[in-house]
Order: C-alpha cells, then structure tokens, then sequence
C-alpha cells in the first residue's frame, strides 16, 4: 500500500545524468522499483555508468514482475516521510489530506459492521500522556539504532515480539493502535514480528497520525508517461528482461533475454545490486548462484501474505474506511485470505482500494480473489443504514488484482538474537555484489530511498 510508482524525476534524471564514468563497465541493478531507481540516481550522481535489468516493461514495480497501480501512496509531512514529501511536491503531483469521516469495524463472516467511535475523554487523555513517554524512550532509546542495515547493531530488548515490548514498556493503547494498522497495512503480526521493525515504523510522528494529531495525506500513483518510459529504456534499463545467470566473479556479468527471444545475451558489469527482497525464491529467480553461507541466511527472510485489489462496490459509498473487527484491542486479528482494510479514495468512482492477508507460511491468490467477492458481497451497501441490504458482487468486480507479492521483508526474533543483520551487513560487496530493499530497513517508501542512498554513499 504504500509503494510510490510516480518515480518520473529519478527516470528523467538518470537518463540525462552527464557524469564521466568511473570504470569500464556499468554498475548492473537487478530491479527498477524504488530501491533500484534511487541505487542508480545516487551512483550515476557520483558518475557510475549504471544499467537497470527489470522483468516488466514499466518502471516503479517488483523486480518479480508485479506491477499494480492500486491505491493511494499515503504520507505525512513530518520527519519520518521527509524524502517521500520533498518528491511528491517536487514532482508537482497533486495530494490531499487523507481523513475518512466515517470508519467502520466489520465481520468477513457475517457481513455485521458497526461505525468505530471515538475513545472517550479519558482514553484519549491517557493516550496523549503514553505518546509523550513514548517519544523520550523513542528518541533516547531507539532512534541511536534506526539506520540502514542497522548497522550500529540491535539490542536485545528489540528482538522481542512488538506486543511484547510494547506492554513490558507499558504502552497498551499505542499497542492497540499498531495491532490495528499494522494489520490493516500488511505488515504482520504484531505478536510474532520483532519490535525492531514496529518502532522503525511507528516513529511517534507516525503514531501521531493515526491518532489524529498529525494530518496525514494521499495521493494516486501515477503512471510514467510514454516519452518518460523512452527515455528510460532507451538509456538505462533492460526493460523486460529474463535474466538466467548473474556471474560473480572478478568479472561480473548478467546472461539475460529479451521477452519473447530465445538469444541469451551478456552485460558485463562492474558491480551487481540486487534491488528487490532477497528470499529464497526471488534469488533463485534472479539467476544468482548462493554460497551455503547466503542461503543459510536469505532462507531466513519472511515476507507477508499481502494483496492489494480495486474492487467495484457502487453500494458502498464514499468518505470511509472500513476495516476487520479484532478479537479485541490487543489481539491481532487470523490471516485467511479475508479483506482487512478497503477505502474509496476517489470521490467519482464506485472502485474501492482492498488490502487482503493470508497466511504468510502458505498466501493463496486464488482463496484471496474468493474471499474478495464473497466477503465484501456482505458489506456492498451504505453502510449508514441500518436496514440497507448488501448487493451480491461477482469476479467482473474486481477490476485489478495484484496477485503475490514479496510484502513486507522482515526476520524473526530468533534469527535477529542470531546476529542476521550483521552477517547480512558483512556479505554487502563480497563478489562485488550488493543488496538493497525494505529488508535494509522498513517496506515503505521513505525507508527503501534511505536504504538505496546509505548503500551507494558505503561502497561506491
């Protein structure tokens, strides 16, 4: 959900970049989504020669082939979106503030919804005071920490589960807020995911925008347009590319075809960046042959059930958001491919933005696409009243489906308290290969544009 596809700056300025090169060879990046285009701009802006390698024929998307413009970027214009803002209003794409009036709990199962309310006076007071604790223990604690790669290390007390540290530090309501967003944003189980990456995230800015205290705001992807895209695939990218071997020895070299082709062509490189989560299945995509040591340690990389689709629901209506009930404030809710969060974000279309879960160990695409019709036939009425009855949906409803996706990259306690991120920190440039993604620090724009940077200004 909080993917940006609107990179037509970086494009434009990587394909006009002048620098002289510094070696023979380009820098090849394996990836043109967020990591792989802000990799490259940072290179070329040091006057690396760079060529881009990516499956699909547009930039902005998964080096795995999905590509979906669905749904809103979402941001704010504190300090934790500071790269994503200066973009948005550089690039002079238009946002708005991102307030539903009405927010609605429901059941998938029953189709039962209930208008969420405000927390009484004083929840709302006791909130303010655990935000104000919670920013001193952030800064003094956390923040030392909160770096790409996490190079500075991870202390003990962050390896833990979220809730867990979240209670001990006694912060039950933020931990009921982070329970609810991060399910409804795709980003795990708050009871099984480290700490670390929730107070990545949940900077207290960012837990003051879901409160209310500061105004978040969105904007529509956008796609690149056709003389952008030219000049993209003309001067930096492989567009649509298969790549089928990534050799890593003192002469790095990438064997790719083109879509439709059977010629196996090679591009020699000088370095290699792989920009896209390294799981096990995306390396072995890649054509990347692993040492025992790097499957050891990719093999431990986790990604999310997430799926994200526009669904037509005329009878919904507009200015709201609904999400799945919890068992309970503190309780995350079960992964069964059900929708867990949907808005209408334009105000002229019936087309709502869904963002689905299934289990992480074994996400369905096709239970998922099942779910979406029969769980939101049951929600397809104005949900303001009471006696409104639900108008079935069928599968011609759903207009865009963005099918599996490597959401979210994250490792589990166990592999955190086992020092993963300082192998993963000693393997960047060994055979001249590099990796950079969400993993580096947290799936979200801003954080992938940091990582990206951080990784150029370390080894280049």
């Amino acid at each position: 959900m909080m993917k940006l596809y609107f990179l037509t700056t970086v494009v434009a300025s990587l394909a006009n970049a002048a620098a002289a090169p510094k070696y023979e060879f380009p820098v090849c990046v394996v990836g043109a989504g967020v990591s792989g285009l802000t990799a490259a701009k940072a290179l070329e802006d040091k006057g690396y020669k760079t060529v881009i390698f990516e499956k699909r024929d547009t930039v902005g998307g998964k080096c795995s082939g999905q590509y979906f413009p669905l749904g809103a970027v979402l941001f704010t214009g504190s300090p934790s979106y500071a790269q994503t803002y200066a973009f948005v209003k550089s690039s002079g794409v238009a946002f708005d503030e991102f307030d539903p009036a009405f927010g609605y709990d429901y059941n998938p199962k029953t189709g039962a919804a209930a208008l969420m309310q405000p927390p009484s006076p004083a929840t709302a007071q006791a909130l303010q005071e655990e935000l104000k604790r919670y920013t001193e223990v952030w800064q003094n604690k956390f923040a030392p920490y909160a770096v790409p790669g996490y190079k500075n290390g991870v202390p003990k007390e962050f390896m833990v589960p979220g809730q867990d540290w979240l209670l001990a530090n006694k912060f039950p309501i933020i931990a009921s807020v982070i329970n609810r967003s991060a399910g409804n944003y795709g980003y795990g189980d708050y009871t099984q995911v480290p700490a670390l990456y929730y107070l990545q995230f949940y900077a207290p800015d960012i837990v003051g925008s879901f409160i209310g205290v500061i105004q978040p705001y969105k904007t529509g992807p956008v796609h690149l347009n056709t003389r952008i895209e030219r000049i993209g695939m003309s001067a930096i990218a492989r567009m649509r590319s298969e790549l089928t071997h990534i050799e890593r020895t003192s002469k790095p070299s990438i064997q790719y075809r083109a879509a439709g082709s059977k010629e196996i062509k090679t591009q020699l490189c000088s370095d290699v960046i792989l920009a896209f989560p390294p799981t096990s299945d995306a390396l072995k995509e890649s054509g990347l042959s692993l040492s025992r040591a790097e499957k050891t340690l990719f093999s431990q990389v986790d990604v999310n059930g997430y799926f994200s689709s526009a669904v037509r629901m005329s009878h919904l209506g507009h200015n709201l958001s609904v999400s799945q009930e919890l068992p309970s404030p503190l309780v995350p809710f079960k992964a069964e491919g059900q929708p867990v969060y949907l808005t209408p974000l334009h105000a002229n279309s019936d087309i709502v933005n869904v963002y689905s879960v299934d289990d992480p160990a074994h996400p369905n695409a096709a239970s998922v696409k099942k779910h979406l019709v029969q769980d939101l036939s049951k929600i397809n009425r104005d949900l303001q009243k009471v006696n409104a009855k639900s108008v079935a949906l069928d599968a011609a409803d759903i207009r865009a489906f963005s099918g599996k996706i490597p959401y979210f990259p994250h490792v589990s306690p166990d592999s955190l308290a086992g020092g993963w991120y300082t192998k993963f920190n000693s393997i960047q440039g060994k055979e001249r290969t590099y990796f950079t993604s969400g993993l580096n620090s947290f799936e979200l724009v801003e954080y992938t544009i940091r990582a990206a940077r951080d990784l150029v200004k370390t080894h280049f």
